[in-house]
């Protein structure tokens, strides 16, 4: 087929931290210091609400 067990599962798999790595180094290739701060900030924001309301989606 071609096709590997990481491909497969990409997506699928818990506690995989290099998933979205590249996407994430890609992210911040043109930013500004100022930019990629406010990224982080928003991003840890959102995990914070996600885990605060978790108990919406059991």
């Amino acid at each position: 087929m071609g096709t590997t067990v990481d491909e497969l599962l990409n997506g699928n798999q818990e506690n995989n931290l290099v998933e979205y790595k590249e996407e994430s180094v890609q992210l911040g290739v043109d930013c500004t210091v100022y930019e990629k701060r406010v990224i982080c900030e928003i991003a840890a924001a959102s995990r914070r609400s996600m885990y605060n309301n978790e108990f919406i989606i059991r």
